[in-house]
């Protein structure tokens, strides 16, 4: 791979991560960058947290309206979802909580019950995280 193709893909990784945040200034207003920023790499995980699940559903034969939309989508029940309260987002799955992730560090933690981090169960950083092993560690 030459060096023009690898600063072209670096571009475009850029590009994808403005528009993530550009989309979510939309949705926050008056809220800081850093925050911003920090939000558009959870909603990044939590893409690649529905794929996953998308993946393992289909592989286990769950294949109808129940968990799947017309377009091929997951239902809202089957999605993974943020919430956001005042130190941690929360990672949800049809209502369930799954994962917490501290706004301070962006560390992301399993749950011991709603609202409580596990912390002897930190499971990486939303900056380096992989979406499909997070998944696995659920």
């Amino acid at each position: 791979m030459t060096k023009q193709m690898t600063k072209k893909m670096t571009e475009q990784e850029i590009k994808e991560q403005e528009n993530l945040v550009s989309e979510c200034a939309e949705i926050q207003e008056n809220v800081p960058i850093c925050e911003l920023e920090e939000f558009a790499k959870i909603k990044e995980v939590v893409e690649g947290l529905n794929q996953a699940h998308s993946r393992r559903l289909k592989v286990e034969g769950f294949t109808n309206e129940c968990f799947f939309n017309e377009d091929g989508s997951l239902t809202k029940e089957q999605s993974y979802n943020i919430k956001e309260k005042k130190k941690y987002f929360y990672i949800d799955l049809d209502g369930s909580g799954i994962f917490m992730v501290e706004k301070t560090t962006g560390n992301i933690f399993n749950i011991k019950s709603y609202g409580t981090i596990n912390r002897a169960k930190l499971r990486g950083n939303v900056g380096n995280i992989d979406a499909s092993k997070l998944y696995q560690l659920k």
